[in-house]
């Protein structure tokens, strides 16, 4: 086994975050065309993403990320 460096963890760390965001994108999708085929399914696929949302903007505010500003050109 390799020993991590600081480096190395850091990698790991982004590479773990893409897979996750890869598998919640795959996962959301599937449940909006779900929603589409079954409207009473929409407003439970609103609130989970109302909900999502809220626990990312939690999140940026705990680690003192504010995203639009790193998304102005």
């Amino acid at each position: 086994m390799t020993t991590l460096t600081t480096g190395a963890l850091a990698t790991e760390v982004l590479e773990t975050t893409l897979l996750a965001v890869e598998d919640l994108t795959r996962r959301l999708t599937l449940l909006a065309l779900d929603a589409v085929q079954h409207p009473d399914h929409a407003p439970r696929m609103r609130a989970l993403l109302l909900e999502l949302d809220d626990a990312v903007v939690r999140c940026e505010g705990d680690q003192g990320i504010y995203v639009p500003l790193l998304l102005e050109p």
